[in-house]
């Protein structure tokens, strides 16, 4: 039975190529097993979750907005100023 983190396709993307060295000398039910063995890892070590989440793609912002460095302090300062 596979790991449900496996069925993320970023996950599985990642599990592949850690065992992609792995491949010519394992058998298919060693990968498998290996497959779901790091995507246990990946679930369970808080140090593993970590870099699991860090590593996901985000979600694309498709506002059209861009924030420029600076731009949201010096608002902020701005509304500040004209309440007080």
């Amino acid at each position: 039975m596979s790991h449900p983190l496996r069925a993320d396709p970023f996950v599985a993307a990642e599990i592949e190529a850690a065992l992609a060295p792995y491949v010519p000398s394992l058998t298919a039910a060693e990968l498998e097993w290996a497959r779901d063995e790091l995507a246990d890892v990946l679930e369970r070590d808080p140090d593993a979750r970590s870099a699991l989440e860090a590593a996901l793609p985000r979600a694309e912002d498709r506002s059209g907005e861009r924030l420029r460095p600076g731009v949201l302090a010096t608002k902020v300062g701005e509304r500040k100023e004209k309440a007080g």
